[in-house]
């Protein structure tokens, strides 16, 4: 199976979750704030879309997420992007200069990081938003991976697993056995059978017993997305298996909190 790099990854998710974004409040804003370095050696990219303006307690959530998600150990004002993301692009950059300098070969070895931390969907109701990385360090092929964190606006609270109801139940299973074909199909270009789906997987389960993702799924434009790491449940060159289960398919197996938050009404509604 082709190989899909983190770019490809992210872009599929990307076009499934950002839509034209008609239905976001503008009283939540952003600013895309970067940090990048480059030597001889080494390269480091950190990006971020750091709140700028929206409910105080949502905001500040919002930018501890930020830290904590670049490494948690900032302990400056975390309303200053800038000075985050030079204190992680720097440290990394360190980081990096010191594993090529281990490397004994003749010319040194490029090591490679990049992360961000970037908002890809909005509604009056929450905010979504994706958390990535790419990097190199030596060896046979760099590494990558991304998950997804819906934050309700009103309050900040983060949403994931706790979305999801009767997740022991025939159908649900089914949900995520059909969204995992689907992916496979793309590069097969044909439909998947069961038995195809077992052997492109990394798992001792059955196909109608699938294992969720590691982290939590996201609310999108079109539905609830669910994203498995490089390894987690396919090889290397699968990628990061991920699909979307469109609202009204996915909407029996979720909380009346979760539902509240996609149809756009408040909590007290």
């Amino acid at each position: 199976m082709k190989a899909k790099s983190i770019i490809i990854a992210l872009a599929t998710a990307l076009t499934t979750a950002c839509g034209n974004n008609t239905a976001s409040n503008n009283d939540f804003t952003t600013d895309s704030i970067a940090f990048s370095e480059k030597t001889k050696t080494a390269e480091v990219i950190v990006q971020a879309d750091f709140p700028k303006s929206g409910n105080l307690t949502t905001t500040n959530i919002i930018r501890e997420y930020i830290n904590e998600e670049l490494g948690g150990t900032y302990g400056g004002n975390i309303t200053e992007s800038d000075s985050m993301l030079a204190y992680y692009g720097k440290a990394q950059m360190a980081e990096l200069e010191k594993l090529s300098a281990e490397f004994e070969t003749e010319s040194a070895v490029s090591m490679y990081s990049s992360r961000h931390v970037s908002k890809i969907y909005e509604t009056n109701q929450y905010i979504t938003y994706i958390s990535s990385f790419e990097s190199y360090t030596g060896g046979a092929h760099g590494m990558h991976g991304a998950t997804y964190t819906t934050f309700r606006k009103s309050d900040g609270r983060r949403f994931g697993n706790e979305m999801l109801t009767r997740r022991d139940t025939e159908e649900f299973r089914a949900l995520i056995k059909d969204g995992l074909k689907r992916y496979f199909a793309e590069d097969e270009g044909k439909e998947i059978s069961d038995d195809e789906l077992k052997e492109m997987l990394l798992t001792n389960s059955g196909v109608d017993y699938l294992p969720l993702p590691q982290y939590p799924p996201c609310l999108t434009e079109k539905g609830m997305m669910f994203v498995y790491q490089p390894y987690e449940i396919a090889p290397y060159a699968a990628g990061m298996p991920h699909f979307t289960v469109p609202y009204d398919k996915i909407k029996p197996f979720l909380t009346v909190t979760a539902i509240k938050l996609i149809d756009g009404k408040t909590e007290n509604e």
